[in-house]
């Protein structure tokens, strides 16, 4: 999957907006929407990795849909499961 796949992915799975996601990174939601067109422009590295920081991911999650971690038997619904369990207990 693209950078845009996954980001958009992962906003929908956190129920954000890319307005929302604009307020908390300091990028402009226009560049940000610039990122979630089909025929948009990829992050520089910089903007990557506060996106990444903010949506509690790796930047090669968002970047290939992977971690460096071999964790290919774990299927994305799992994964997606700890993340929401991981931020449930950050938030406590």
């Amino acid at each position: 999957m693209s950078f845009r796949e996954n980001l958009r992915s992962e906003l929908d799975f956190q129920d954000l907006q890319a307005k929302e996601l604009a307020e908390r990174t300091g990028i402009s939601k226009r560049t940000l929407d610039g990122y979630l067109t089909k025929n948009g422009n990829e992050p520089t590295v910089r903007k990557a990795c506060k996106i990444a920081k903010v949506l509690g991911v790796t930047v090669e999650w968002l970047s290939a849909g992977t971690n460096d971690e071999d964790d290919s038997q774990f299927s994305e619904e799992d994964r997606r499961t700890v993340r929401a369990a991981i931020r449930s207990i950050a938030e406590k």
